[in-house]
């Protein structure tokens, strides 16, 4: 929602003609206060009583007396679902998950049940329950039952265990599987499944989370769907954990991404840093400009850029224009070595001359020298 201060979100909460929509969207900000939360939690709409006790019932809230008023409150709710989320949260009073115990609903037993917080003898008592048995987690339970809102709710959060996650993959709604992709806290395994996805917007998402096991990512850099793949390939070389080989294959398509991405392997870089032809001018300032490129393929183009000034004035203007841009690349390069920033000292270029001057890693005598007017 747009509100994103407090004032703003004050503001909106004492709106008395607010909508069941907009109280759900406030129930759902995380920079909703907690006195607000805990108002919205007795809401008369059952959806934002929900979303305000799974606000509530996350572990790890700064306001213990809040959170506990909201669980004691809503393990009476009239609403099965709310009553599962109190009956699952690890903040759950054991008292409360004492009376939850005798709940007439088996799927809150079961919440008790899997709760650590609950009495032995409590657990004891739920082991001769046949529906408390085998107690499914309470998100698990919800990414297989609950509604597209729900759905894409548990998808998003970092929070989500692995069992929850295993049910989305499969989820009929494109939007749920795209969400459970951008979540950073996704586990591997489960990225490399949805790789494969149907829908190029989850494998797009897939593409661009850095926790994408290389193995996917390098498939992905030959996404074979319609147009939209270019976007799925392009996600896949902006990704800064893309491993070399899928690098390797998008270097045609998109060579400055690939060129400055840090996971390039350090043979290409070697070997675009000695080209000279004007036609890969480019590919060689990328080269020489990206961190990852050894320090003696650096050190070769300075000192190459130092002979080519005391060539004849008569070299090609291509040849001296491929110096120049590998030259300043090596200039602004942060991980160029000290002796390739010594030879560059004297360029007759104040550019790079200047991009020496600022490098961290200019060696304090050459700076002392001075070079050709700092």
């Amino acid at each position: 929602m747009p509100f994103r201060d407090e004032p703003d979100l004050r503001s909106i909460a004492n709106d008395g003609g607010m909508l069941p929509i907009t109280r759900l969207a406030l129930a759902r900000n995380s920079r909703t206060p907690a006195d607000l939360v805990e108002r919205l939690s007795f809401d008369p709409d059952q959806y934002v009583r929900l979303e305000a006790t799974i606000r509530m019932a996350a572990p790890g809230s700064r306001d213990f007396g809040t959170q506990e008023r909201v669980l004691r409150s809503r393990a009476g709710d009239p609403v099965e679902v709310v009553r599962m989320v109190v009956a699952d949260s690890p903040a759950c009073p054991s008292e409360v998950l004492e009376a939850l115990a005798d709940d007439h609903e088996p799927d809150v037993r079961a919440a008790v049940a899997a709760n650590p917080n609950t009495p032995p003898d409590v657990r004891v008592r739920l082991a001769d329950d046949p529906d408390a048995e085998a107690p499914p987690h309470f998100l698990a339970y919800m990414a297989s039952n609950g509604s597209r809102m729900e759905r894409l709710d548990i998808a998003r959060n970092p929070a989500t265990p692995p069992e929850a996650q295993s049910r989305l993959i499969d989820d009929p709604d494109p939007d749920v599987r795209s969400a459970l992709a951008a979540n950073p806290a996704t586990r591997p395994e489960i990225l490399a499944r949805l790789a494969d996805d149907p829908d190029v917007g989850t494998r797009w998402q897939v593409a661009q989370n850095m926790s994408t096991p290389p193995e996917a990512l390098t498939a992905l850099a030959t996404d074979s769907g319609d147009y939209d793949s270019g976007d799925v390939r392009r996600a896949v070389a902006e990704n800064p954990a893309a491993p070399p080989e899928a690098l390797k294959l998008l270097v045609n398509k998109f060579p400055e991404l690939v060129w400055t991405h840090p996971n390039t392997s350090p043979e290409m870089l070697r070997r675009a840093a000695a080209e000279r032809e004007r036609r890969l001018g480019d590919v060689v300032a990328w080269a020489c400009g990206n961190p990852s490129t050894p320090p003696e393929a650096l050190l070769g183009v300075a000192t190459e850029s130092a002979e080519q000034r005391a060539l004849p004035e008569d070299v090609p203007i291509g040849t001296a224009f491929v110096h120049y841009s590998a030259g300043l690349a090596v200039a602004n390069n942060s991980s160029s070595p000290p002796e390739a920033l010594a030879l560059l000292a004297d360029d007759e270029d104040h550019a790079v001359r200047q991009a020496v001057k600022d490098n961290p890693n200019t060696p304090a005598q050459t700076l002392t020298a001075g070079g050709r007017g700092w």
